[in-house]
């Protein structure tokens, strides 16, 4: 499922940077261009190319439950159906999105653009929750998008590196009261 699309990535960035971040100064689009610039073109292109990722992404947990009913295990089933429930919706999120972001491009009111905007930003957030929620189905699974081991020591004195030499900490005293405020109160 991962995929690099170039300037779309460009877009995908600035559009959670916008939802997520509040007010950005600098509001890049395609290329490093402003949103506002990105062509019709550009945008369609981007919303083409996550829908065909998400469309990828469902045939793979489709997969991910086909398999999990083959092991029998309740536990990953229920996991999965819950992961692609929610894959599901969010692509048809991202279809309707293209949808009214192509009539608002299309459409001769002044307020298309930013209306063709705004349906981005929901095309960028939902793939964006598209991905998350793809990594947890794999979660389900026992897959994993990390590679990857740690190794982990414990002895009778609590854990430690591999070749650790230090004694664990005794109690410290700390002769010094803390202040009687918070900065919460």
């Amino acid at each position: 499922m991962k995929r690099v699309f170039g300037q779309a990535s460009m877009v995908l960035a600035m559009v959670a940077a916008v939802a997520l971040g509040g007010h950005a100064v600098a509001q890049e689009g395609v290329a490093g261009q402003p949103m506002s610039t990105a062509t019709a073109k550009q945008k369609i292109e981007f919303t083409n190319k996550v829908i065909v990722e998400m469309q990828d992404g469902l045939k793979d947990v489709e997969r991910m439950l086909d398999d999990a009913h083959k092991e029998g295990n309740p536990d990953k089933i229920r996991c999965v159906e819950d992961k692609l429930a929610s894959l599901r919706a969010l692509k048809e999120v991202t279809v309707r999105a293209q949808g009214a972001m192509t009539e608002a491009l299309a459409s001769s009111d002044p307020t298309g653009p930013e209306r063709a905007d705004h349906e981005l930003r929901k095309v960028g957030i939902a793939v964006s929750k598209f991905r998350q929620i793809y990594s947890e189905a794999a979660a389900c699974v026992g897959e994993s998008s990390v590679d990857g081991t740690a190794e982990v020591a414990v002895n009778q004195q609590g854990l430690t590196d591999q070749g650790e030499t230090d004694e664990q900490v005794g109690d410290v005293q700390i002769d010094e009261d803390p202040p009687q405020y918070t900065p919460f109160e």
